[in-house]
Parts: C-alpha cells; structure tokens; sequence
C-alpha cells in the first residue's frame, strides 16, 4: 500500500511479508489534508487495510480518505479509527475488535455490501454514517457516548438498519437515524455515558424492534427522564414494537417516588406494539418493594410506569435481570 499527497507517492513497506495491502501494527498512521491511501491485497488475502496489536489509522476529518480494493479489517487488541472515511466498492468492511471513532465526520461506505463489528462499537460525541446493502452487523456492545449515527442503504437515502443479536448491547445517550433490530437474547439499554452506567435518553429516529426473549433494560434513579430514569424517544411515524421481549427493570432502595409519579421509559408520537411478556398493558409490577402500573399508551407511543398503592391482585415481580 501507499500514502499519496499532492502527487507524491511514499510506499510503507511492511517490516515483515504481509497480505494486505496497508499493515498498520502497533504503530499510528495519520493521513492529514490532501492525503490518502489507496491499498490493494494481495491475491486471496481478507483485507486490503489491516489495523494490528493497538494499531492506529487516524485521518484528519474531511481531508484523508481511504479507496480500497478490497475488504477492511481489524485485528488485535486496543486497534481504533480514529476520524475519516473508510470507502471501498462492493466490498465488505469487517471490524473485528473494539473499535473507538472520534472524528468527524465519518463514512464507513460498503457500496452494496457489508459491514460488520464483532466487538465494541463506540461512537464519542461525533456523527458518524455508515452504508450497508442490508443492514449494520453489530457486535458485543455498541455505544453511542452523545453522539449520531446514520445508517443508509448503499448508495442511497433510504434509512437502513442496525441489529444486535444474542449477547449484544445496544446502550448510551446519543441520536440513531436508522431502524433498530433487537434479536433473541440482544439488549437495548439508554445509559449515561459508553460505559452502559447512569441514566440517559436514547433517541430512535427509526422503527425499534425487540423480538422475543430481546430486553430493554432500564435504570430507574429519580423521576426525571435522563437524568434520574433511561428513556428511549422514538421520532415521528416510527413505532417502537416488542413482540414478546423482555422488561428489565433496576430500581435502588434509595429512590422512593411519590404515588402518582410517572416514568415515561418509552416517548414516542405514534405506537408502542405489542407486549412485554412480563410486563402486560395494565400489569403491576413489583420493583423492589414498590409497585408500578405498566401502560401502553396507544397512539401516543408512550410507555409508562406509574407508582401506585398496592393492588389487590396478582402482580409480577421483576428483578434486576428482567425474571419474572
């Protein structure tokens, strides 16, 4: 591979036989102004662009970029990206440890292909926009620390899609503009900040949907939204469905709300659909020593926990991982 700027072409020969074309190891890379890689594998290799054992590509925000003819990917321990553009033609980009994007702005663009995280995805106060022939591959935990996420289907304005299954989060306190996909055994969870911790408001501005034996988990601190319970606010036409998930309510001892307080965990302007399977339209539900109302607030796309005396019927007692 090579870094060109302004005509000039400076070959990085790797220390060792390698089979990508760019084999960033242990060291950083940083394309400034009017500078760029355009990196090729060789025949049969996985990647034209490898990052290795704490490797760094770092491109400035709007003057380097990548061109590669052929997948990207990433290997190793503490490997990260750090700003720019990530482009290629038809060609799967794959991430496969944890990954950290704090420039801006960013473009990870497939073409008409693929793009995968298999570790962590993290998102620092910046936007980032992401181009898949389907939808995003997320992996074990995607963290969106105030910033934005755009996800479009290839090369057009089509809102796309990203989807967490089994062992997966989804948490933060930032802006998704793409549909959200919770499969069996994924979570979704607003937090504060990229560690999953605090109270914070998630805004979907997409269709969420939790499918069976998915979770939304959410911390419940204090009765304002953000900074006292998790929240997840859903824009307008976009509905949030869950088709048999499951409601993992947290609430310390120490917070004690008044009867009648109201924590609107879901805020949207069209539907909530469908049904937590522990946490029924109309339910109590028993959060360590308090009881909650659950509504369904059709329409208008709230859901809701309401604090209320104790009933006189069977209620459904929710522990911090959601068993009922």
């Amino acid at each position: 591979g090579f870094v060109q700027t302004n005509g000039r072409r400076d070959v990085l020969t790797p220390a060792v036989a390698t089979n990508f074309g760019l084999d960033i190891t242990t060291k950083m890379i940083t394309l400034n102004a009017g500078m760029k890689t355009t990196s090729a594998p060789a025949s049969g290799a996985s990647a034209a662009i490898r990052l290795n054992n704490s490797g760094t590509l770092s491109i400035v925000a709007g003057a380097g970029s990548i061109d590669s003819d052929g997948a990207v990917s990433q290997v190793g321990t503490g490997d990260n990206l750090v700003g720019g553009d990530i482009v290629t033609t038809n060609d799967n980009i794959s991430f496969a440890s944890d990954t950290y994007l704090s420039g801006t702005p960013i473009q990870i663009n497939s073409g008409n292909a693929d793009v995968s995280f298999a570790k962590r995805f993290q998102i620092n106060n910046k936007t980032v926009t992401i181009r898949d022939k389907d939808f995003v591959d997320l992996g074990t935990v995607t963290a969106i620390a105030g910033g934005v996420l755009n996800v479009f289907v290839a090369n057009t304005a089509t809102r796309g899609a990203i989807q967490a299954g089994s062992g997966e989060l989804i948490t933060g306190a930032g802006t998704l503009n793409t549909d959200v996909n919770v499969l069996t055994g994924g979570t979704l969870a607003p937090a504060m900040d990229a560690s999953g911790l605090g109270t914070g408001i998630l805004t979907i501005n997409g269709f969420t949907v939790l499918g069976a034996n998915a979770v939304y988990a959410v911390d419940l601190n204090g009765v304002v939204a953000g900074t006292g319970y998790d929240q997840v606010v859903t824009g307008a036409t976009f509905t949030f469905t869950v088709t048999g998930a499951i409601l993992s309510a947290s609430r310390p001892v120490s917070f004690n709300p008044t009867i009648g307080s109201v924590l609107r965990i879901v805020d949207g302007l069209v539907d909530v659909i469908g049904n937590f399977s522990n946490a029924a339209n109309g339910a109590f539900v028993y959060l360590n020593g308090l009881y909650f109302n659950v509504v369904y607030d059709v329409g208008l796309g709230d859901l809701t926990l309401t604090r209320q005396d104790p009933p006189s019927a069977l209620v459904t007692i929710i522990d911090d991982n959601g068993s009922s």
